[in-house]
């Protein structure tokens, strides 16, 4: 199962790909796009944190492999970009990702419960 996330009126855009077995409650984050005349606006920040706060919400971990297309930011910014996020390296091979130097995980953030 696949899930899309837009901003309205903006070319920013971002895929997630249920992996494992549906207990795991893991994603696959394929693509987080933002249009090149965009960058360096926030909008990556903008989505990415709504689809966070989504996973959060499900309890969903969420795993990347960092990517650059060349056009856009370094591996070591999105490293950085990632990890701010709550993001951590993967050390070894992950079978989700198969990309062990690359890849990094999120766990849900779990919401503080008032009594």
């Amino acid at each position: 199962m696949k899930h899309s996330y837009h901003l309205s009126g903006i070319r920013a855009s971002a895929d997630l790909m249920r992996v494992g077995i549906r207990s795991d409650n893991k994603w696959l984050l394929t693509r987080l796009e933002v249009g090149r005349e965009l960058r360096g606006q926030g909008f990556a920040s903008m989505l990415l944190d709504h689809v966070l706060e989504n996973a959060d919400k499900k309890g969903a971990t969420i795993v990347l492999s960092i990517e650059p297309d060349g056009t856009g930011m370094s591996e070591e910014l999105l490293r950085l970009f990632y990890k701010s996020r709550g993001f951590q390296p993967i050390t070894g091979f992950h079978p989700i990702t198969e990309f062990s130097e690359t890849a990094m995980i999120r766990f849900p953030k779990l919401a503080c419960v008032r009594k």
